[in-house]
């Protein structure tokens, strides 16, 4: 006997490198690194025997021809060479030991392989390699238990891995194939803590033959898979932490080449994937955002300061913006001093110096007291003898073409004609205006009108000299400036003074020291407006109560009617064929006052005296008629078409009912203003101040409260989000993370759990901090956390962030789930099914677009549901985002893109939908704001809504941030707020490319329609509504 171990090659098998994340929080904060490298040397053992061979040997073969090899061995089983039971089976049973390879020669070739080991099968360095052999079309597997705390790595050389059932029951499991990774049968199962599975060029698993897993749920367990053909996996039993799912051409690749197919049973599908990397485009986008909001000081300006003052003054222009507008519904106007004027020469036969009386060649305009100025035509002419130019006198009417002058102590002025004739003036002045020169202003700056002025305390009046003189001037401050208004502060009857506020006036304070030229002239001037007389309309069907015979005004619009007891009143009918039963149009009735929303009627004042009222039953139809009291004070009632406007409408095209609906609703705003205004004092209803302003807001302390911004003021998270999105932080996930799935086609089931993780570290903020005291992790959590992820202790806000899986797809998303779905992608991601009853998200750097070919709902059954595509849209024109979700759900959708989405059916709450581009929004139901607050419900360039039920409602009007609206609610109401100037138009957001995207009308209601705003309306297309029509 001898042996030689000559080496027979030596061979570089493995040289590698690769890193692992050993600390995480957020992103990966510490990484380590490994380089391995194996060298495989072979050598070659050769024994010599000899024997003596010359026997004869008797050799009877028993069994079958399909041998078996079955190795038992206490310790280590270690394969140098092949085992090869090429129509049986390889059994190898280790009781305290593992199963190894030590040489690239090693396989175990046969059509049924059967390991069991207390410690390892194979090793991640060295894989116990495979090759299944098929007989007679009967597929060879694989069998392999590990029973300790040992792993199972196994390679298939050839072809495919098919897997009965392999355990590592403490371990990780590792198996590959050139071909498929695929299951025996039904039965076939793969288990352990982490697991990794690839198919260099086929698939593992199969479409509608999942490969069975059982992985493991510690913190550190994970599945890993990749196939060239695809990923087919389901995981019986828990939780799968996915590492990645590939469907790609090779491990390197990020370019789909296949689907992927995962299946939760029992458990949430969880993220496990903690590779990423900070994205500075977005955390930039959020420092730019806090900033340009001015929700914060820093060391570069007082951003929050000036921003809670810009806040102040545009509330106060707005209440100035509205007071104005009241008073032009009032007519308000000025009393000019040059309204009535005459024209007479100085000398000859007008001027009767015998009688002291001036004789007009025709009949004059003067009433007795009258006050009237004088003045010569063209300076430096001649004059009436007695009278002084610029001066005022009061008339004395002698007859209809004569009258005499008074001077302020009623004394007839002695007067006579001048030799040379020249062009004089007589100008009456109205009521309240005055005219004054350098004799009637005394030292202390007291003003003497001796007819008497006719100013009350306060009232406002406008400043301005005669032409050519200067203007009057101020002891200690500047000249009386010209057009400005100031306040009278009535000393008597023929004597005030004038300060420079409203509130001066009243308290009689601050009078102004007025100093004027001798012999200039100085003219205040006053205004006057008609009285209140507001139409008074109602719905004969919905405002008339039959059982008590009363009409109800407004009731929900918490103003009422301004009618008073005994006052009579005109029955109009303006929509509607029927007149009510027992009154007739165009007839005048008598009031009796309820309350302040509701009357009676009655035929006469006698009627009324005694308690006998008009039996009224309503309508059964819906229409307009209105009680109009025909005049107050004189004035016919206010918010009326002119008769030329009237003409120009229905040239337009424009019918009756359109204008009485414009009118009801213009009416409606004037009660609204008037009624405001009365009730918390803001301004005197009785007269006009044209310098009214506001100088304090009533709730000033609450807008500059908390300015320099801290996390009190988060009383809402959408109001946070909605701000940094529209100053251009449309991305709110901080981190780029490595995906979880490549493929072309992706879809994933939670049979019981979730899909996505729910954190299980919280980030706690104090409440008390600002902005930039914050740590970058709080500010990017704080602004990418969602209301369901917030919890306010009081004290803290206490922000439990989800995780979502990240998903890299060239085809389309499908994902149903028992609980909540969070999804995620750098890419675009195109939806076939989102179907869960609980919380879904799905934020994208892409597009999120629909990913059907029909009209089937992409996502369903969802009660909140929160999209995000950071620089793309969500649907399209010709393709919207289509949703059947809970009744009453909620969602937040925002895009840098154009926003296009269809809810099937039921009412929908909305948080905010906010795009850099147009929005265009249907609902099978009503439009509701979720939060019924003063956040910016939709935002774009511009608005299309369409509702079966309302959009908005009265007192939760929908807050929009768009240049153009088109809505319509069949259903419903339509209460609407924008934030800036505003076209209402029909217009089609496809260019009309789509049947049926856009409306018929501007705006079209079955309901009332209100729309408010900053800025200007413009109106291009007809606006219609069942109710109140109020812009």
């Amino acid at each position: 006997f001898s042996m030689t171990s000559p080496e027979t090659s030596n061979t570089v098998v493995s040289d590698r490198d690769w890193s692992r994340c050993t600390v995480h929080f957020i992103w990966c904060q510490e990484r380590t690194y490994y380089r391995e490298k194996i060298e495989k040397t072979g050598y070659t053992d050769y024994y010599t025997h000899q024997v003596k061979a010359d026997y004869p040997v008797a050799v009877e073969f028993i069994g079958t021809d399909a041998g078996d090899v079955i190795i038992n061995s206490v310790g280590d089983v270690l394969v140098a060479q092949r085992i090869r039971a090429a129509a049986g089976e390889v059994v190898i049973n280790v009781t305290n030991g593992s199963i190894g390879q030590i040489a690239s020669s090693g396989l175990i070739e046969a059509n049924q392989v059967n390991m069991v080991a207390s410690g390892n099968i194979g090793a991640a360095t060295a894989p116990l390699e495979t090759d299944l052999v098929s007989i007679d079309g009967v597929t060879g597997r694989v069998d392999a238990l590990s029973t300790g705390a040992g792993e199972v790595v196994l390679s298939e050389r050839d072809g495919d891995l098919v897997i009965g059932t392999i355990t590592a029951t403490s371990g990780d499991v590792a198996l590959s194939a050139p071909g498929n990774l695929q299951g025996f049968d039904g039965s076939s199962l793969v288990s352990g803590e982490s697991l990794e599975l690839i198919s260099s060029f086929g698939s593992v698993g199969a479409d509608g033959n999942l490969l069975q897993i059982n992985s493991g749920d510690e913190q550190n367990s994970g599945v890993t898979a990749r196939g060239r053909d695809g990923v087919y996996l389901r995981e019986t039993t828990g939780d799968l932490k996915l590492v990645q799912a590939l469907g790609t051409a090779s491990a390197d690749s990020a370019t789909p080449a296949s689907d992927v197919v995962i299946e939760v049973v029992a458990g949430n599908l969880i993220d496990q994937n903690f590779v990423e990397q900070r994205d500075d485009r977005a955390m930039a986008q959020l420092q730019s955002a806090w900033t340009t909001m001015r929700l914060v000081n820093t060391v570069d300006g007082d951003f929050a300061t000036a921003s809670a003052a810009d806040e102040v003054a545009r509330q106060k222009q707005g209440l100035a913006a509205s007071y104005s507008n009241y008073w032009t519904a009032r007519n308000v106007r000025t009393i000019s001093a040059d309204s009535v004027t005459v024209t007479f020469q100085s000398g000859g036969d007008e001027v009767d110096a015998d009688n002291d009386q001036l004789d007009f060649s025709s009949d004059h305009p003067f009433s007795g007291g009258d006050r009237v100025v004088y003045a010569t035509a063209l300076s430096g002419s001649s004059s009436v003898e007695g009278l002084s130019d610029g001066a005022m006198y009061y008339v004395e009417v002698v007859d209809s073409n004569s009258i005499k002058l008074l001077d302020g102590a009623d004394n007839v002025v002695n007067i006579a004609a001048s030799e040379v004739s020249a062009s004089q003036t007589l100008t009456r002045l109205g009521h309240g205006a005055a005219v004054f020169g350098s004799s009637d202003v005394a030292g202390d700056g007291m003003v003497t009108i001796l007819g008497g002025h006719g100013f009350v305390d306060g009232q406002a009046v406008v400043y301005r000299p005669r032409n050519g003189d200067a203007a009057a001037g101020v002891v200690g401050g500047d000249d009386l400036g010209t057009a400005l208004a100031y306040y009278v502060g009535v000393v008597d009857v023929t004597n005030f003074r004038l300060m420079a506020t409203r509130d001066a006036a009243l308290a009689g304070t601050g009078a102004l020291q007025v100093s004027v030229d001798p012999d200039s002239v100085h003219e205040l001037i006053t205004y006057t407006a008609d009285a209140y007389n507001p139409r008074e309309f109602f719905d004969p069907s919905e405002d008339v109560q039959s059982l008590n015979d009363t009409i109800v005004f407004y009731d929900t619009e918490d103003v009422g009617h301004d009618l008073s007891e005994g006052q009579q009143v005109v029955y109009k009918r303006r929509i509607g064929d029927d007149d009510l039963a027992n009154l007739a149009a165009e007839t005048t009735y008598i009031v009796h006052v309820v309350d302040s929303q509701t009357i009676k009627l009655a035929t006469s004042e006698s009627n009324r005296a005694a308690g006998q009222f008009i039996d009224l039953t309503a309508l059964a139809t819906s229409g307009l008629h209105e009680l109009q009291v025909t005049e107050v004070d004189g004035v016919a009632p206010a918010i009326t078409t002119t008769d030329s406007d009237h003409a120009d409408l229905i040239a337009q095209g424009y019918d009756e009912q359109f204008i009485v609906r414009s009118e009801e609703g213009q009416t409606l705003s004037f009660k609204k203003q008037h009624a405001v205004m009365v009730s918390d004092g803001r301004a005197d209803v009785s007269t006009y101040d044209p310098g009214y302003s506001v100088e304090v807001l009533d709730d000033e302390a609450s807008v500059t409260a908390g300015a320099v911004w801290t996390l009190d003021e988060l009383e809402s998270r959408v109001s946070l989000g909605v701000g940094l999105f529209l100053q251009g932080a449309t991305d709110t996930e901080f981190t780029i993370e490595e995906p979880n799935i490549i493929g072309v086609n992706v879809t994933l089931v939670s049979g019981a759990g979730r899909i996505g993780n729910i954190s299980s570290d919280d980030v706690v903020i104090p409440k008390t901090l600002s902005f930039d005291e914050m740590t970058e992790e709080q500010q990017q959590t704080l602004a990418a956390a969602e209301t369901t992820d917030i919890t306010d202790d009081g004290v803290n806000y206490i922000i439990r962030l989800k995780d979502d899986l990240d998903i890299t797809t060239t085809g389309n998303l499908s994902a149903t789930g028992t609980a909540d779905v969070f999804l995620g992608s750098e890419d675009a991601v195109g939806v076939t099914l989102v179907d869960t009853p609980q919380e879904a998200r799905i934020k994208t750097d892409g597009a999120i677009t629909d990913g059907n070919s029909d009209d089937t709902p992409n996502i369903r059954n969802v009660s909140v549901l929160v999209l995000e595509s950071a620089s793309g849209g969500i649907g399209a024109v010709d393709m919207p985002l289509r949703m059947d979700l809970a009744n009453n759900a909620t969602l937040n959708a925002t895009a840098a893109g154009s926003i296009v989405m269809i809810e099937e059916s039921g009412d929908i709450q909305v948080e905010a939908v906010l795009s850099q581009d147009q929005v265009d929004f249907r609902v099978g139901g009503s439009i509701v704001d979720a939060a019924n607050d003063s956040v910016v419900d939709f935002s774009g360039t511009h608005l299309t809504l369409s509702a079966t039920g309302g959009i908005g409602s009265d007192g939760a009007e929908l807050e929009t941030s768009v240049a153009k609206i088109q809505a319509e609610a069949t259903g419903g109401d339509i209460f609407l707020d924008n934030d800036k100037g505003l076209l209402l138009d029909s217009f089609s957001p496809s260019g009309g490319a789509v049947a049926d995207d856009s409306l018929d009308q501007a705006i079209d209601a079955s309901g009332a329609v209100s729309i408010s705003g900053v800025g200007q309306v413009q109106i291009r297309d007809d606006i219609s509504g069942g109710g109140n029509v109020t812009l």
